[in-house]
This record gives structure tokens, C-alpha cells and sequence, in this order.
């Protein structure tokens, strides 16, 4: 089994404690998934809410060739790659690429961007709510 099998279904089988204390495990198809109509960009929360007090879990997929932008959240977050490929920098930073496996922690308030190429990317994003985006400027590279 390789690496990136193994951690999905590590994510597949480990029960998440939801919001009210109960033990939860789901399955691919039972996520349910929203698609921005403006941005075409797909959340399904696993654990919480970004908009609510409390832990949330959110699988987040890019479309292909998505990119949003110098943006900022004013909570940490704790994110890992689960399939395609994601780009990021930090602020005025280099990019990077980052294959399926891959894991990034944002601080609140960091200025950072992530895009997806021409095969669009799949993370998942945990952090402690509420949280909020600010989208920032762009800044010469």
C-alpha cells in the first residue's frame, strides 16, 4: 500500500468526535459537498463548521487552474494535500509545489496563496472556529 492510499484510509476509518461528543466516520460518498457557483470551488465539512465556534475538518478541492489570490484567515490552520497538486507561498515568499501527502501550517493573520494546476487538488483544512478570509492585494512578485 503506498503512502497516499494509506492516509486516506487512515482518514476514512478513524472515527472524528463531532461537534456534540458523538463518534463519527464517514465514507467518501457521504460527504456532502458545496460548490461555490462563483469560484467553482467544493467544501464538504467533516467536523464543525469554518463559520462556527469550535474544531472543524474541511475537505476543500480546488477546480483546475484556480487561483484566488493573496488572502489571510484570522485563525491558524492546519492543512494537508490529499490529492493533486497545490501551489503556495507565504506572502512575498517562493512557491512551492506540493504533492498529495504534503502538509502546511498557516498562522492566523499570514498573507499566503494556494492554486491548483490543470488537474485542479484536494485538501483537507482543521482549525478551531470561527474563522474568516480576507482577500489581500496583490503584491509584485
Amino acid at each position: 500500500m503506498n503512502r497516499q492510499s494509506l492516509l486516506r484510509l487512515l482518514l476514512l476509518v478513524t472515527p472524528l468526535i463531532s461537534a456534540a461528543g458523538q463518534p463519527r466516520a464517514l465514507a467518501p460518498d457521504q460527504l456532502n459537498w458545496q460548490t461555490d457557483p462563483k469560484t467553482g470551488v467544493s467544501r464538504a465539512n467533516l467536523l464543525g463548521a469554518r463559520n462556527e465556534s469550535g474544531p472543524f475538518v474541511q475537505r476543500v478541492r480546488l477546480p483546475p487552474n484556480f487561483h484566488p489570490g493573496l488572502h489571510r484567515h484570522d485563525g491558524d490552520l492546519n492543512a494537508t494535500v490529499l490529492s493533486g497538486r497545490i501551489h503556495f507561498r507565504f506572502a512575498d515568499g517562493p512557491a512551492q509545489s506540493l504533492p498529495a501527502g504534503s502538509y502546511l501550517f498557516i498562522p492566523a493573520g499570514l498573507p499566503h496563496e494556494e492554486w491548483a494546476d490543470e488537474q485542479g487538488a484536494e485538501f483537507e483544512a482543521r482549525g478551531m472556529g470561527p474563522q474568516s478570509t480576507e482577500l489581500l492585494p496583490a503584491t509584485k512578485s
